[in-house]
């Protein structure tokens, strides 16, 4: 697969490494092809030592967009995700699997 971003790319197989956990032991990872920049569908946890996925978070078929993730602790990211045109909310995601709002939906101040 090739991520390419303004005109230039490179290649990958099965994830594209974000960055690392606090501890260094996981690491957050986008899927190996990305469609509109830093715009996703997923997110991955791997084990730092092997690249073997832990968990994965997907959004809903056509619903959600996931924009922006990072490490809140050694166990949680935070994903900034959009939800239709102009509204917006923070999730939690956990290395358990499970995901909890951490901001509500708002409407960005340029939607109607």
């Amino acid at each position: 697969n090739r991520y390419d971003r303004d005109g230039t790319g490179y290649a990958v197989k099965g994830y594209l490494p974000m960055s690392f956990s606090p501890t260094g032991a996981t690491i957050l990872a986008l899927p190996a092809q990305l469609r509109e920049g830093p715009a996703t569908d997923s997110v991955s946890v791997l084990a730092a030592k092997t690249g073997r996925a832990l968990v994965t978070g997907r959004s809903p078929r056509d619903f959600v967009t996931l924009w922006e993730s990072q490490w809140e602790d050694n166990t949680h990211l935070l994903c900034v995700v959009q939800q239709g045109e102009g509204r917006w909310a923070i999730v939690r995601l956990g290395l358990d699997g499970k995901a909890e709002l951490a901001v509500p939906p708002i409407r960005d101040a340029e939607s109607p």
